[in-house]
């Protein structure tokens, strides 16, 4: 099975990461130190293009990301997809979480091959960003139609 990982940087292999509570309420099961990877393409890019320092809410039923501080968005900005084939992980260390998730458990680093570089822009052919416009220009919460 093929799954990828989405990155603002160029690296050498993933390293696992201690999954933290933001904003969003998540299951304390789903807080895993581990490797994150994706199924869903769209998904990898949407990580990878989120502005950083910077909440990012997800609607992935209708598709649609939400930035906390949309001027961070950086459209032209390189970002790295990277693909992993997971015949070489253990089933016993891949573990599903849902639809959008899976984590590698048990192993500190995987190596990755050369990523595709692609522009943070890419995210639009995936996701309506519901708070930014092509020019940077934010639109009004309050003239925003629901």
């Amino acid at each position: 099975m093929k799954l990828y990982h989405g990155s603002k940087h160029k690296i050498d292999h993933l390293e696992k990461r201690q999954a933290v509570k933001g904003e969003v309420d998540v299951p304390e099961e789903e807080l895993l130190n581990g490797i994150y990877l994706t199924p869903d393409y769209g998904f990898a890019i949407a990580m990878a293009a989120r502005p950083e320092n910077s909440s990012t809410t997800l609607d992935n039923g209708e598709h649609k990301m939400t930035f906390e501080k949309p001027e961070l968005f950086k459209p032209e900005e390189n970002i790295f997809i990277y693909t992993i084939d997971t015949s070489g992980i253990p089933d016993e260390n891949l573990k599903y979480i849902d639809a959008l998730q899976y984590v590698v458990l048990g192993i500190d680093q995987i190596p990755v091959s050369e990523p595709e570089i692609l522009k943070a822009k890419e995210v639009l052919k995936y996701y309506e960003i519901t708070n930014w416009k092509e020019n940077n220009q934010e639109i009004s919460q309050s003239f925003k139609l629901r």
